[in-house]
């Protein structure tokens, strides 16, 4: 067993990639609906929907790169824990760093909204 994938999965065609791949593509969608429709229109009509406009690239942007790279791997159920770990920490560390980058900034809001995807995928 590899550490997320080995070689003899990564080219094995299974229904369980199919699924990944679908949840990736549905994911992938919402997240751009989420940014280019819900947020504007939630910020124009200055509507309080405690923050999820907000978070919603972290949120379901965690989910999109968490399936895509499930779909890739082909991973198995340990293997997966092992990615969607490593995707859940590695958006949360980037969101600590923010503020030393240009233009960044930390926002609590990111880290919830990534620990709950991180959750939800699992």
């Amino acid at each position: 067993m590899g550490f997320f994938w080995t070689k003899e999965r990564l080219f094995k065609k299974s229904m369980l990639r199919v699924a990944y791949l679908f949840a990736f593509a549905a994911c992938f969608i919402a997240t751009e609906i989420g940014r280019r429709v819900y947020r504007p229109f939630i910020y124009r009509n200055h509507i309080d929907d405690g923050g999820i406009a907000d978070s919603i690239g972290n949120s379901l942007g965690t989910l999109t790169q968490i399936f895509l790279y499930l779909s890739l791997a082909h991973a198995t159920r340990t293997e997966s824990y092992r990615i969607i770990a490593f995707v859940t920490v590695g958006y949360i560390a980037y969101e600590f760093v923010q503020p030393i980058l240009p233009r960044g900034t930390f926002d609590i809001k990111d880290v919830i909204a990534t620990l709950a995807a991180g959750s939800f995928a699992a």
